[in-house]
């Protein structure tokens, strides 16, 4: 924590199970420590190290997402929350996984 930045790498699969191209929405993934929280998000394709921003048609991802802090704030040894929001086209989830 003494560095300027902490970079967390989450291992994620994911699957399109659809006919349709599948975006990937950034803003839909949050990780939070305290008030503090950070939009840098990058979904990295595991066997090709290229960043992913959508999904083929019946496409398998194993990957990695990975978020950046800057340490510069008075919460930087707080723990943090990875917030996932989600959506069916009616209404609205928020799923909030502690990351240690």
């Amino acid at each position: 924590m003494r560095n300027k930045v902490t970079e967390y790498r989450i291992p994620i699969e994911l699957k399109n199970t659809t006919k349709d191209k599948l975006t990937l929405h950034p803003e839909f993934y949050r990780m939070m420590r305290g008030e503090e929280e950070t939009e840098t998000i990058d979904f990295i394709d595991n066997k090709t190290g290229e960043k992913i921003s959508d999904l083929k048609p019946y496409q398998l991802l194993n990957g990695t997402v990975t978020f950046t802090f800057l340490n510069d704030s008075e919460n930087k040894y707080q723990t943090v929350d990875l917030h996932i929001i989600g959506s069916n086209g009616v209404s609205v989830q928020k799923f909030i996984v502690k990351v240690y």
